[in-house]
């Protein structure tokens, strides 16, 4: 399962580490954690292996977890599974934004990868029953909030790297960061996101 562990020293000469937590029992994959901007929480999003989909917890400025983990794509109706979720909180108002590929079914198999966002105005509030959905054949999606209050996300679709921004009622439409390119990676910046990614020559990485 997914563990943590944490300090309350910035700049440790000897860490004063915290002991190791469990926060989940299963064989649960791609956890991805930030801090929430002005609220003193961190927050947590990670894939379930039993049921596939993006659960959420947060953590309170004294070191406890909440409870009970929040099922965030299990609020989309119909049947799906979700992966490789991306989590931010917004520096200026401590709201949470999380991203992840969500696949709806054909046959019975995955299919149709789309990005999946969805955003709560605090760390430890209700998430409301509000998604978007960024169009199809998107995997690996990399979300960012920037100090300008607006959400960068980045993701892989047809062997290459594109962005959108959320600028607080609407999607921009993608611009195309980088061909013949994956795995993107992105970090907080003020007006613009910083990010890395993966170069492809000649089909092989």
């Amino acid at each position: 399962g997914i563990k943590a562990k944490h300090t309350t020293i910035a700049i440790p000469l000897y860490p004063d580490w915290s002991s190791e937590q469990g926060l989940t029992t299963l064989n649960d994959p791609n956890p991805t954690i930030a801090s929430c901007g002005t609220s003193s929480y961190n927050v947590l999003a990670y894939q379930n292996s039993s049921n596939s989909n993006v659960y959420y917890r947060y953590q309170n400025n004294n070191g406890s977890w909440n409870s009970t983990p929040i099922n965030l794509t299990g609020m989309v109706p119909g049947q799906s599974q979700s992966q490789n979720p991306t989590i931010c909180g917004m520096p200026s108002d401590g709201s949470v934004h999380v991203a992840c590929t969500r696949y709806t079914f054909v046959n019975g198999y995955p299919a149709n990868p789309m990005t999946f966002y969805t955003k709560n105005s605090i760390a430890n509030g209700q998430w409301p029953s509000q998604y978007w959905m960024l169009g199809t054949d998107q995997i690996i999606p990399t979300l960012t909030a920037l100090a300008s209050n607006k959400i960068d996300i980045l993701y892989y679709s047809s062997n290459s790297i594109y962005k959108t921004r959320f600028n607080g009622s609407s999607w921009n439409a993608p611009t195309l960061v980088a061909f013949n390119s994956g795995y993107p990676s992105t970090s907080i910046g003020y007006s613009t996101a910083k990010y890395v990614y993966s170069g492809l020559l000649g089909g092989s990485p």
